[in-house]
């Protein structure tokens, strides 16, 4: 399963885990950009594979209270043995059908080099998902400096960067569902990266103290990305030991990340224009960065490589946070306040 697969690097993934024969799980919004995805996935099916689009919204929590309940039930239907959890780009309304997935990552599948596009399920809670028609997109990526509140009343960057990503990892871990690798693409912060204020993990108390300009907010934004992601992805590894749990760092990758993430037009511009120079030089294309995650994720090599669960985009490892193991407490409050914003006990 591949979620935020509708453009970019989780398309780009959820084509190469299909070609290299893998039954796919797209997770998206659009309903009309999910299944026009899996109408071109459908062109290089092979025999015994399966496509499917998974309509979901990652900008709310839609596993609290009795929502929580509802979402544990239904993630349990799933057969899934891996996830990729790419770029995020917005949270999409949670009506997973019934699947066989044995790749749970941000992506979709055929049965018998037939495509099987499946209408999307009612949603959890009528009225809790908008009409994607309706509703304005609020991509993820790179932190853009502002801060905004879902319905949740969660810092929207925060919800689709960080929550959206540990909740589906942690419900399907949890139910049993999940047995091989949990694959992250974000910012791993490297051996001598510091800890997150786990106290303050929407930077509320920082706004609050001005100590956040925009040109502070944005480094202070991408600083606290890395080290909760750092830190939830290592405790997740822990806790489920038999999954393979990965943070990867993606480098440079020739998308629309800036223009989804709402960065100011002359930046947007800005990055357009020098978008070829880039990816020719320092950066990739889509895909191929794709063979990166699918890499980590599927290959029995990468298992043998030390430090593969903290790759950078030409394979270099970045090594294990020294702190989350020096600092134990701090990861397990990361955890323990995720969960709660979940309403997991």
């Amino acid at each position: 399963m591949t979620a935020c697969a509708l453009q970019g690097i989780g398309e780009a993934a959820a084509f190469r885990f299909a070609q290299a024969g893998s039954s796919v799980y797209i997770l998206g919004r659009s309903f009309d950009r999910g299944t026009s995805i899996i109408n071109q996935l459908s062109k290089i099916a092979k025999p015994g594979q399966t496509f499917e689009f998974v309509q979901a919204d990652l900008r709310c929590v839609l596993y609290r209270t009795s929502g929580a309940r509802e979402a544990s039930h239904w993630i349990r239907r799933a057969d899934a043995w891996r996830v990729w959890l790419g770029p995020a780009r917005s949270r999409e309304s949670v009506t997973l059908p019934r699947c066989s997935s044995r790749s749970l990552a941000c992506t979709g599948s055929t049965s018998s080099s037939k495509l099987k596009v499946s209408n999307p399920l009612p949603p959890l809670h009528s009225g809790l998902i908008p009409d994607h028609n309706q509703t304005p997109n609020h991509p993820g990526g790179p932190p853009n400096g502002r801060f905004t509140t879902n319905p949740d009343g969660n810092d929207t960057h925060f919800a689709i960067q960080i929550l959206s990503r540990f909740g589906l990892a942690f419900l399907l871990a949890k139910s049993g569902t999940l047995k091989d690798s949990v694959t992250v693409v974000c910012a791993p912060g490297g051996a001598a990266s510091p800890a997150p204020d786990a106290s303050d993990l929407q930077l509320t108390a920082a706004r609050a103290a001005g100590r956040l300009s925009w040109g502070r907010a944005i480094p202070a934004t991408g600083a606290r990305d890395t080290a909760v992601t750092d830190a939830w992805t290592a405790h997740l590894a822990e806790k489920f030991p038999h999954l393979r749990v990965s943070h990867l760092f993606p480098g440079y990758v020739s998308t629309k990340a800036a223009a989804n993430a709402g960065f100011p037009w002359p930046v947007v511009a800005l990055q357009r224009a020098a978008d070829p120079v880039l990816t020719r030089t320092i950066g990739n294309t889509a895909a191929g960065y794709a063979e990166v995650p699918v890499f980590a994720a599927a290959n029995p090599e990468a298992r043998r490589l030390p430090g593969s669960e903290w790759l950078g985009p030409k394979l270099q490892s970045y090594g294990r946070p020294k702190w989350v193991d020096d600092q134990r407490e701090t990861r397990i409050a990361v955890w323990d306040a995720l969960k709660a914003l979940l309403g997991e006990d």
